[in-house]
Protein backbone atom coordinates (compact mmCIF):
# COMPACT_ATOMS: atom_id res chain seq x y z
CA UNK A 1 0.00 0.00 0.00
CA UNK A 2 1.45 3.39 -1.28
CA UNK A 3 1.52 6.33 1.28
CA UNK A 4 -0.15 9.23 0.18
CA UNK A 5 0.42 12.59 0.90
CA UNK A 6 -3.02 13.10 2.72
CA UNK A 7 -2.56 9.67 4.24
CA UNK A 8 0.71 10.97 5.91
CA UNK A 9 -0.57 14.21 7.60
CA UNK A 10 -3.65 11.90 8.79
CA UNK A 11 -1.18 9.73 10.49
CA UNK A 12 0.84 12.71 11.92
CA UNK A 13 -2.44 14.62 12.96
CA UNK A 14 -3.33 11.26 14.83
CA UNK A 15 0.42 11.25 16.52
CA UNK A 16 -0.18 15.31 17.39
CA UNK A 17 -3.67 14.68 19.19
CA UNK A 18 -1.87 11.17 21.37
CA UNK A 19 1.08 13.52 22.08
CA UNK A 20 -0.85 16.53 23.09
CA UNK A 21 -3.17 14.39 25.20
CA UNK A 22 -0.02 13.08 26.78
CA UNK A 23 1.16 16.46 27.39
CA UNK A 24 -2.49 17.26 29.55
CA UNK A 25 -2.31 14.42 31.64
CA UNK A 26 1.65 15.09 32.33
CA UNK A 27 -0.08 18.53 33.66
CA UNK A 28 -2.73 17.35 35.70
CA UNK A 29 -0.47 15.14 37.12
CA UNK A 30 2.06 18.22 37.87
CA UNK A 31 -0.83 20.48 39.62
CA UNK A 32 -2.34 17.48 41.67
CA UNK A 33 0.92 17.02 42.95
CA UNK A 34 1.81 20.42 43.73
CA UNK A 35 -1.10 20.51 45.47
CA UNK A 36 -0.03 18.02 47.94
CA UNK A 37 3.49 19.51 48.17
CA UNK A 38 1.20 22.74 49.14
CA UNK A 39 -0.39 21.19 51.95
CA UNK A 40 2.52 18.88 53.00
CA UNK A 41 4.38 22.61 53.31
CA UNK A 42 1.28 24.19 55.12
CA UNK A 43 1.51 21.39 57.35
CA UNK A 44 5.11 21.47 57.96
CA UNK A 45 4.42 25.09 58.70
CA UNK A 46 1.74 24.63 60.97
CA UNK A 47 3.78 22.07 62.69
CA UNK A 48 6.75 24.52 63.29
CA UNK A 49 4.36 27.19 64.71
CA UNK A 50 2.79 24.42 67.37
CA UNK A 51 6.56 23.81 67.98
CA UNK A 52 7.58 27.41 68.69
CA UNK A 53 4.55 27.22 70.78
CA UNK A 54 6.04 24.35 73.36
CA UNK A 55 8.75 24.85 75.94
CA UNK A 56 10.32 21.26 77.08
CA UNK A 57 8.94 19.57 74.62
CA UNK A 58 5.36 19.72 76.43
CA UNK A 59 2.04 22.07 74.97
CA UNK A 60 -0.57 22.00 77.57
CA UNK A 61 0.35 18.82 78.94
CA UNK A 62 0.81 17.24 75.83
CA UNK A 63 4.42 15.72 74.47
CA UNK A 64 5.80 16.81 70.50
CA UNK A 65 7.84 14.17 69.72
CA UNK A 66 11.06 15.40 67.86
CA UNK A 67 10.28 12.74 65.28
CA UNK A 68 7.35 13.95 64.28
CA UNK A 69 9.36 16.89 63.01
CA UNK A 70 12.15 14.74 60.99
CA UNK A 71 8.67 12.68 60.18
CA UNK A 72 7.15 15.91 58.29
CA UNK A 73 10.53 17.00 56.92
CA UNK A 74 11.40 13.67 55.08
CA UNK A 75 7.48 13.81 53.88
CA UNK A 76 8.11 16.74 52.56
CA UNK A 77 10.94 16.49 50.40
CA UNK A 78 9.68 13.46 48.77
CA UNK A 79 6.43 15.18 48.03
CA UNK A 80 8.73 18.01 46.21
CA UNK A 81 11.12 15.18 44.51
CA UNK A 82 8.23 13.57 43.11
CA UNK A 83 6.70 17.16 41.61
CA UNK A 84 9.69 17.74 39.78
CA UNK A 85 9.96 14.25 38.74
CA UNK A 86 6.48 15.08 37.05
CA UNK A 87 7.77 18.45 35.65
CA UNK A 88 10.86 16.68 34.25
CA UNK A 89 7.69 14.16 32.15
CA UNK A 90 6.00 17.14 31.80
CA UNK A 91 8.89 18.76 29.91
CA UNK A 92 9.51 16.01 27.83
CA UNK A 93 5.65 14.98 27.04
CA UNK A 94 5.86 19.15 26.01
CA UNK A 95 9.00 18.89 23.78
CA UNK A 96 7.18 15.44 21.81
CA UNK A 97 3.88 17.45 21.51
CA UNK A 98 5.51 20.45 20.01
CA UNK A 99 7.95 18.18 17.74
CA UNK A 100 4.51 16.02 16.70
CA UNK A 101 3.34 19.71 16.02
CA UNK A 102 5.87 21.15 13.69
CA UNK A 103 6.04 17.66 11.82
CA UNK A 104 2.13 17.93 11.44
CA UNK A 105 2.26 21.35 10.12
CA UNK A 106 5.55 20.45 7.99
CA UNK A 107 3.40 17.70 6.25
CA UNK A 108 0.85 20.29 5.21
CA UNK A 109 2.81 22.77 3.83
CA UNK A 110 4.76 19.87 1.76
CA UNK A 111 1.18 18.57 0.83
CA UNK A 112 -0.09 21.95 0.12
CA UNK A 113 2.90 22.49 -2.38
CA UNK A 114 2.19 19.34 -4.10
CA UNK A 115 -1.20 19.64 -4.55
CA UNK A 116 -0.71 23.56 -6.17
Amino acid sequence: MRRTPELKTQKAHELYVVRRRQRNAALEKVIRQKRIVDAADKFFDKLEEFGDGVSNGIYNGVVVPNELYGLAAATLDEEQETLDELIDTLCVAHKLADDAQDALLKMAAASKAVSS
